[in-house]
């Protein structure tokens, strides 16, 4: 696995094709992280949760299967919900799940260990059972995010190990 930024932005693409056709052709997105090593990928995790519990048992066990493999970089692939100021709630303790002006995306995550932290937002909208892709969203270096599933993925390792 490279750590090159466009090497990594051009695997983020393709993944997205795939995300792309998955989600018109079942009308829903399995999330799944790619876990990467120094030789490739070396292992892609479904993530089957129902519930906040499940989600952080899901997140904890993917963090688990990072290390246990030597990820030197991931990818996160998953439905998720946003909103572009000022569309933003006023109210930051409230979930998008709840708020009107939400927007549902393919959102797609990649860390590297000693490299790139990327993102690429696939903004979609459905009406009824069919499904109108938007123009993708290639959020520049400027674009910050705190990741429930790659925050502190590689915490327990000592600056200069890695």
């Amino acid at each position: 696995m490279t750590e090159d930024e466009n090497e990594l932005r051009s695997l983020m693409n393709t993944i997205l094709g795939i995300a792309q056709d998955n989600l018109l052709r079942d009308g829903f997105l399995q999330p799944c992280g790619l876990i990467f090593t120094a030789t490739g990928l070396s292992k892609i995790v479904e993530f089957h949760f129902k519930g906040i519990k499940q989600k952080r048992r899901a997140q904890a066990d993917f963090k688990r299967e990072v290390i246990r493999h030597g990820g030197i970089a991931v990818v996160i692939v998953m439905e998720a919900w946003f909103a572009f100021a000022p569309d933003l709630p006023t109210d930051l303790t409230i979930s998008l799940e709840h708020y009107p002006k939400r927007r549902e995306a393919i959102f797609i995550e990649a860390v590297c260990l000693n490299g790139p932290r990327l993102a690429l937002i696939q903004p979609f909208r459905k009406y009824g059972s069919k499904i109108v892709l938007e123009e993708p969203i290639r959020p520049g270096p400027e674009f910050t995010w705190d990741s429930e599933w790659t925050g502190s993925i590689w915490a327990h390792i000592v600056e200069g190990q890695a």
